[in-house]
C-alpha cells in the first residue's frame, strides 16, 4: 500500500503533464502579441443607423467633427468652418467660427466628456471639457447629418 500512493501520484502527473502536449488538448494555444503604441487616436463606435460616408480626410464620426474643429481653432480660423453646418454658417457671429467656442483665450487642449447620438434624426450632442489659460470649462456640441456628413449646428456653454 505504502508504494501505491507514490505511483498513483506519478501517474497523475504524467496523465496531467501529457494533457498539456501539442495535440492532445483541446484548448487553443495562448496567441502572443506585442503591444504596440499607436498615434492614431481610437475611433468610438458608430451605431450603424447613424454612420457616415466615409470621405477622404473628414471625420466619420460627431466625436471625431468636433476633434478636428477644435484642433483647427488653433491653427486655421478658416478651417473651422468646413465643420459646421449650413445653418450655422449662415449665422456666424462677428468673430467667425472661433467666437462660436467664446474663449478667451488659446486652448490649451480639451478632452471629449461624453456623447449621445439619436439615430432618427440623425442628431448628436457631444460634450467636450476645454482647458484655456489654465482654466476649465465645458462646452456642449450640437451637430446634425448635413449632406451625409456630421456637421456642428450650435456650441453651447453650459456655465452661461
Amino acid at each position: 500500500m505504502n508504494r501505491l500512493i507514490p505511483l498513483l501520484s506519478l501517474v497523475v502527473i504524467v496523465v496531467i503533464a501529457g494533457c498539456n502536449l501539442p495535440g492532445f488538448s483541446n484548448a487553443a494555444p495562448m496567441p502572443t502579441s506585442q503591444s504596440t503604441l499607436s498615434s492614431t487616436p481610437p475611433q468610438p463606435a458608430t451605431p450603424d443607423a447613424v454612420a457616415t460616408a466615409p470621405s477622404e480626410g473628414y471625420p466619420q464620426t460627431a466625436e471625431g467633427v468636433v476633434g478636428a474643429f477644435l484642433n483647427a481653432y488653433s491653427q486655421d480660423n478658416e478651417a473651422m468652418l468646413q465643420y459646421l453646418s449650413p445653418a450655422a454658417q449662415a449665422s456666424l457671429p462677428a468673430g467667425g467660427p472661433a467666437a462660436l467656442l467664446d474663449f478667451d483665450g488659446s486652448l490649451n487642449g480639451f478632452l471629449i466628456q461624453s456623447a449621445s447620438v439619436v439615430p432618427d434624426p440623425a442628431t448628436a450632442s457631444v460634450v467636450v471639457v476645454v482647458e484655456m489659460k489654465g482654466k476649465t470649462g465645458a462646452r456642449e456640441f450640437q451637430l446634425s447629418q448635413s449632406g451625409g456628413r456630421w456637421a456642428i449646428d450650435s456650441v453651447i456653454d453650459p456655465d452661461k
